[in-house]
């Protein structure tokens, strides 16, 4: 490990003898000595987390470039993962970020998220969010201002930091590094240059240095409040945290997605109630949760309702394909049928005769009469077959009985 002063700051961004440190991990047994320390922590613990990359939105062509760690009471950690190409699936780094007795703070994780999981299989799981934190706190404070319309207007580090702890550190040196990564004629990208330059590096480390600080003026925030309220702002927050998390597991992603469906009706109800104009997408999630579902309900025994389509055409099929004669009266399957070949040929032939000059709703009253008692294990289909065997049968002894 490297301990490097770089830079002699104060809160208000001036220079003064207080030192910001940060501590550089060049090597993967650096790393793995850092992690397995967090993880035997006895008691609960908060760690600040960031990370710069090239393309961080390209969740599988981009490269991580730092992953930055912030403890209590200790500099900065700055893990070097692509010049000193360390491996953090060699290390405790993702039993660090999903164990539930450490929280991990970070400012807006949902393409830090998606980017270690593609990278690493990194699952967060106990995450503490600012930029969530500050939308829960405007949405409680104004209605009108839904979780879906604060999407768009997520507020970023340096407004957190300023509206809860004060002037945002080094901010000058911030907004010049951001300029840099925002320009096109950087080649290669800036966070992909070694070594580091001290800019990088205070950069770095300053952002992650102010997660514990919002983190814990936060907590004063909701210690204000009384139980009711604070119990619907956790409930709220809670879901957006959540929310802000990449998964893969499909049964949680749909809990969260109906979830969240059923809060932007409610509010969106509100806006409704309260004679506020809905975008589309409100107007939609109103329409598709009021329509009224099907009532329908399958039970085996149910009979389905007979196309006289079908029935036509299955029975044309039948006719096409008749080249058996039927057997004695006494003993073959006519008699097992319950069909009178002799007495009942006739009336069965006005039945077909009936049918072929039917209209589709005479039809099918017709055919329904025609049925046999369908029992559980009876499908439809099958009902059909043997009724249709009864009329060509019948259809059959006819035409024998008129060649005699």
């Amino acid at each position: 490990m490297q301990r490097i002063m770089t830079s002699k700051i104060s809160e208000q961004g001036e220079e003064t003898d207080h030192s910001l440190k940060y501590t550089l991990i060049s090597t993967t047994e650096e790393a793995m000595e850092l992690f397995q320390r967090i993880e035997k922590s006895k008691q609960t613990v908060a760690i600040g987390f960031d990370m710069e990359a090239d393309n961080i939105g390209d969740f599988k062509n981009g490269k991580i470039s730092i992953i930055q760690i912030k403890l209590m009471d200790e500099p900065a950690y700055i893990i070097d993962i692509h010049g000193s190409q360390i491996d953090l699936k060699c290390t405790r780094f993702n039993e660090v970020m999903k164990s539930t007795n450490i929280e991990t703070i970070i400012q807006d994780p949902r393409n830090d998220s998606k980017m270690l999981y593609e990278k690493y299989r990194t699952e967060l799981k106990n995450v503490f969010d600012p930029q969530s934190f500050q939308m829960t706190v405007e949405n409680k404070s104004d209605p009108t201002l839904t979780t879906r319309r604060l999407q768009g207007k997520r507020k970023s580090l340096d407004f957190i930091y300023e509206k809860y702890v004060g002037p945002f550190p080094n901010k000058h040196l911030k907004e010049d590094m951001k300029k840099q990564m925002k320009s096109k004629d950087q080649s290669p990208k800036l966070w992909m240059k070694r070594p580091l330059t001290r800019e990088m590096a205070l950069y770095a480390a300053t952002d992650v240095e102010t997660l514990l600080p919002i983190r814990s003026e936060m907590e004063k925030y909701l210690s204000q409040m009384d139980e009711t309220k604070r119990n619907g702002f956790e409930k709220t927050f809670k879901e957006l945290c959540i929310e802000s998390i990449y998964t893969t597991d499909h049964v949680a992603k749909r809990k969260i997605m109906m979830r969240k469906k059923e809060r932007e009706y409610e509010e969106a109800s509100f806006l409704q109630k309260s004679g506020i104009s809905l975008s589309k997408a409100e107007g939609e999630i109103i329409q598709s949760l009021r329509t009224p579902r099907s009532s329908y309900t399958f039970s085996p025994t149910r009979r389905r309702k007979q196309s006289p389509y079908r029935l036509r055409a299955a029975k044309e099929k039948q006719r096409k394909t008749i080249d058996r004669k039927c057997p004695d009266v006494k003993t073959g399957p006519c008699q097992a049928e319950g069909i009178s070949c002799k007495n009942n040929s006739e009336d069965q032939m006005n039945d077909v005769s009936a049918i072929e000059s039917a209209t589709p709703n005479q039809e099918n009253q017709e055919f329904r009469s025609l049925q046999l008692p369908v029992s559980s294990r009876h499908s439809p289909s099958r009902v059909i077959r043997r009724n249709l065997n009864k009329l060509s049968l019948a259809d059959e002894i006819s035409q024998n009985k008129s060649s005699k």
